[in-house]
């Protein structure tokens, strides 16, 4: 892979803790406040610094859990417009693609989302993810700007080898395998090797969802997240007057969580969405500011659309070129 991982700090830290089915149970499906005391004697991460955590299960010693935390004050130039180059193109890409609308966890905030998607519409097969008004206006731009998403995967992609080479392989593997395409190329793309996943979701504006287990494919689950200037879309440090308060992700199946509003800096996780109960808490951002979350993977929807295609051929491929068209653009 072209281009250094972000994220330049080599402190790592390994912890183990014991899996906690009791609490899985009590948090999924359920919205709770941040000061609630159910979250008091959670294993908590965060305001200490830049650095890696590797969490293990104490019986098997599994790796259940990766943050890598990069202060603002540790970024390099290189780490900082890393990440600015893939929140800046979130930030263009609101205007440009639909919300996402249906998501049985999300309780408050956005979801935004690129790559592809199952279609549910009748003589459809799969397609990606369909342009707002603003983009459908616009198609130049719209295409364009869907240039960029090959280099914000190769960004992730790197992100995740970084700490996990071999959780990364396996899910480069696996999606070739079943054969689903992937985000930021065409559907039977087979030229990039680095890829591994079919699309990125990525969340703002107080984001906030239920305790659940994600509905994909994959084993694991990647995403990087910051704190944001809303006007700009870079990244915003605590001295530029970025304030966060209460939010946090928590694992519940193994009774830890990120405290966010404690991190001056960008964090980049690896967890195992489809298997542990997990969720955001919301907090209080200060206005004109935001955070972006996301996460990276196998959707299962797509996976099984893509198997009944290879199998029938039924529907149509809609993708970014099969828009411009119904836009009147070639």
């Amino acid at each position: 892979m072209g281009g250094g991982a972000p994220g330049s700090s080599k402190h790592v830290a390994v912890i183990k803790l014991r899996r906690r089915p009791k609490l899985a149970r009590e948090l999924e499906g359920k919205r709770f406040h941040h000061t609630d005391p159910i979250f008091d004697d959670l294993k908590r991460i965060g305001g200490k610094g830049s650095g890696t955590v590797v969490v293990l299960d104490e019986d098997t010693d599994e790796v259940v859990f990766i943050a890598k935390i990069t202060e603002y004050q540790d970024m390099t130039r290189d780490d900082l417009a890393t990440f600015n180059h893939v929140f800046t193109y979130f930030h263009r890409d609101q205007r440009l693609h639909l919300p996402v609308k249906t998501n049985h966890a999300m309780v408050n905030g956005q979801i935004r989302a690129i790559g592809w998607r199952a279609c549910m519409e009748t003589g459809q097969a799969v397609g990606t993810y369909a342009p707002s008004s603003t983009g459908r206006k616009n198609m130049d731009g719209w295409l364009k700007h869907l240039q960029g998403a090959l280099e914000v995967h190769r960004i992730y992609a790197n992100s995740f080898c970084n700490p996990a080479p071999n959780m990364y392989g396996s899910q480069v593997q696996q999606r070739a395998e079943l054969g689903v395409p992937a985000l930021g190329v065409d559907y039977d793309d087979g030229e990039h090797t680095f890829l591994y996943c079919s699309n990125l979701a990525y969340t703002l504006d107080d984001f906030e969802n239920l305790g659940h287990p994600d509905n994909d494919v994959s084993t694991y689950t990647h995403g990087i997240g910051g704190n944001v200037n809303k006007a700009t879309g870079r990244f915003a440090p605590f001295e530029e007057g970025y304030q966060m308060e209460g939010a946090f992700f928590y694992v519940a199946d193994y009774g830890l969580l990120i405290d966010y509003d404690k991190i001056d800096g960008v964090v980049e996780q690896v967890w195992q969405g489809p298997k542990h109960v997990h969720g955001t808490v919301g907090g209080r951002i200060k206005e004109g500011f935001t955070r972006y979350g996301s996460s990276t993977q196998i959707n299962d929807r797509l996976t099984a659309k893509v198997a009944k295609y290879q199998v029938d051929g039924e529907g149509i491929i809609v993708d970014d070129k099969e828009y411009a068209a119904r836009c009147g653009k070639s």
